[in-house]
């Protein structure tokens, strides 16, 4: 296999591997919640080809001019970036999984969900249903007349 055609397919492993991270990451800004089982595929499949690019695919070249060395290329450094990109991936990944988890085991819904249902006091203004005033007898009590 000639030079050229070993550069360009290491490239173009390496950057599969960087897309996979960089698209992994991109879903977990954007839409951590229904995103995630496609991030974690993304993850893996990066530590994986970073993983497999390091341990096979491994050249070294360079060029030497009257006993220095002008330039030297090692694809062993390409792939361990692009295993720590895939690594920080994937722990963004787990730990947008572990908030979704715990948000759904304790119910709770952050502020925009209170908002949605009401527990704000200009809820009705805002298209949604309006919280009873203390003293309207949806507590189970009389209502207290003034």
């Amino acid at each position: 296999m000639r030079f050229g055609a070993l550069i360009a397919l290491a490239s173009a492993i390496w950057l599969l591997s960087c897309a996979a991270s960089v698209l992994a990451v991109y879903w977990n800004i954007v839409a951590p919640a229904r995103r995630l089982l496609a991030a974690f595929i993304s993850s893996c499949l990066a530590i994986l080809i970073g993983y497999w690019g390091l341990r096979w695919i491994q050249f070294n070249a360079s060029r030497t001019v009257n006993g220095h060395v002008e330039w030297s290329i090692n694809s062993r450094w390409f792939f361990i970036g692009a295993l720590v990109l895939g690594g920080a991936s994937l722990a963004l990944t787990l730990w947008n999984w572990r908030k979704a988890s715990r948000r759904l085991a304790t119910g709770s819904q952050g502020a925009e969900g209170c908002e949605r249902f009401g527990d704000k006091l200009g809820a009705a203004l805002n298209g949604g249903p309006a919280a009873a005033p203390a003293d309207s007898g949806a507590d189970g009590r009389p209502p207290s007349v003034a």
